[in-house]
Parts: structure tokens; sequence; C-alpha cells
């Protein structure tokens, strides 16, 4: 998705309304997505994540906001204490802030976001080849009270 390259816009608490710090904006109708927001649910043990669907209102109002496409939805996004974070940098702060030996992941910061977006890109851009099934995840009642 163009116009992503170094965005890190921020957030006031009257754009957000929301008090989360920790909010992952994915394409709910990607499978890799979504299996990715279960492993999220299973090691997030402090609950501190909630979940967005690019398509949703409030996915839809971000992209927006950052000029971006609301048709286009290759890409992850984490809204980081009012920071939002896309592609391979999404994904890697994301993952670090599972916690524990997560936080490692970080490391992977010091390659240079064109490289490591190149790799995102290819996956990103073949991910419903790989997952064919675009079911929805299944909505528990942890689910439910976690999505904006």
């Amino acid at each position: 998705m163009n116009g992503l390259k170094g965005m890190r816009k921020t957030y006031n608490a009257s754009f957000m309304q929301y008090k989360q710090e920790h909010i992952i904006l994915f394409d709910g109708e990607c499978m890799l997505c979504n299996k990715a927001i279960q492993y999220i649910l299973t090691h997030d043990s402090a609950n501190r994540f909630y979940f967005a669907t690019l398509q949703s209102e409030f996915g839809q109002q971000v992209l927006l906001e950052n000029k971006l496409s609301t048709t286009q939805l290759s890409t992850v996004m984490y809204l980081e204490k009012g920071k939002l974070h896309t592609k391979s940098s999404a994904a890697i702060r994301a993952y670090a802030n599972l916690g524990g030996f997560k936080k490692s992941a970080l490391c992977l910061l010091v390659v240079p976001r064109f490289i490591r977006d190149v790799v995102y890109n290819l996956v990103a851009n073949n991910r419903h080849r790989f997952f064919k099934n675009n079911q929805c995840i299944v909505q528990s009642k942890e689910l439910r009270e976690r999505i904006l």
C-alpha cells in the first residue's frame, strides 16, 4: 500500500476515544491475519491488546486520517500508545509486546525497514494463496470484548 513508508502518526485521545494502548488493525477477510490474532489472544496473558478490522468503522477512520486507501487492505497496523506502526514494524512491535523472550524480536528493527518490508510484502501479496480459507475467526466472548 502506498503512503505507509515511515508513517508514525500520533493520535490524541479525542480521535481514538479509547484508553487502550495496544490496538491491532488487520484485514478481517485474511485467514493469515485471523490466525495471527488467535496467536496473540492465546499469548497475551496481560490482556493488553485490542483489535479492529481495517474494514470496521474504526479501521476506516484510521485509514482516512492517514490518507490511505480504504479498499486496499494489505497491511497490518499497530497503534502503540498513540503511535501508528505499519507492515513489518507493526508485526515486530506487536509480537515483542507480548512480553517475555518475545521482546527479543525488537532486534529485528536493526534490519533496514525497506528490507523488512520486502519480505512483509511478499507474504502479504500471497497470503490468500497460502491461506485459502477466508472464514472469520470464531469470536469467543473474550475476543468480542476486545474488538473495537
